[in-house]
């Protein structure tokens, strides 16, 4: 998988952003009996709950693919950052 999800929250304001952490449970498998598609499946889910969570407040989701930094919004814009 060549994707990294860091993402911020603007609880106050920019200086006390605190990022999403996605630990969201409910897999019935641990991650070492997870075949290729159980994990593809539970990433999918939780890209979702992370944007969700970023997009509710007015936030993007920032990750990196293919070495570019990316910025990723709910109207569903994407801009290369770096």
């Amino acid at each position: 998988m060549d994707l990294a999800i860091n993402t911020q929250l603007a609880e106050t304001g920019p200086a006390e952003s605190k990022p999403i952490m996605p630990l969201y449970g409910g897999a019935t498998k641990t991650i070492r009996e997870m075949n290729e598609e159980d994990f593809a499946r539970i990433a999918e889910a939780v890209m979702a709950k992370v944007k969700e969570q970023a997009f509710s407040r007015g936030l993007p989701i920032v990750y990196e693919r293919n070495g570019h930094v990316i910025e990723e919004y709910a109207d569903g814009r994407i801009e290369i950052v770096v």
